[in-house]
């Protein structure tokens, strides 16, 4: 009997951790450090692929969040707008994110694109 229960709340747990990051991933979406990222990286893709055509979207990502960091703090979310956006430009997708829906009035000067 202990042995079921013990599934049941291991599955609840599971279920509950499974939930938290889909939930994260989907507010990270919303969120307008992740848009200004990816815009970013859509942006920046022609040409850091013209100078390098072995650059990856991880490695684009952390090259620039460096670069940027010297500057000032760069956010999570940003980071992975960054390798987000960088990857669906490789890939010729339609950008989820435009300029416009981006505020950049509420951005830190060194992460406005």
């Amino acid at each position: 009997m202990k042995t079921g229960l013990r599934k049941i709340v291991i599955g609840l747990w599971v279920c509950a951790a499974v939930c938290a990051v889909s939930f994260s991933r989907a507010s990270a979406a919303e969120n307008n450090f992740y848009r200004a990222g990816y815009v970013m990286g859509f942006q920046d893709a022609a040409s850091w692929k013209a100078k390098d055509p072995s650059v990856t979207a991880g490695r684009y990502a952390d090259v620039k969040r460096d670069m940027l960091a010297a500057k000032g703090p760069v956010p999570r979310n940003f980071w992975r707008g960054l390798r987000d956006g960088f990857r669906d430009a490789v890939r010729d997708y339609t950008p989820k994110f435009t300029r416009d829906k981006v505020r950049f009035e509420e951005l830190p000067e060194h992460l406005r694109p």
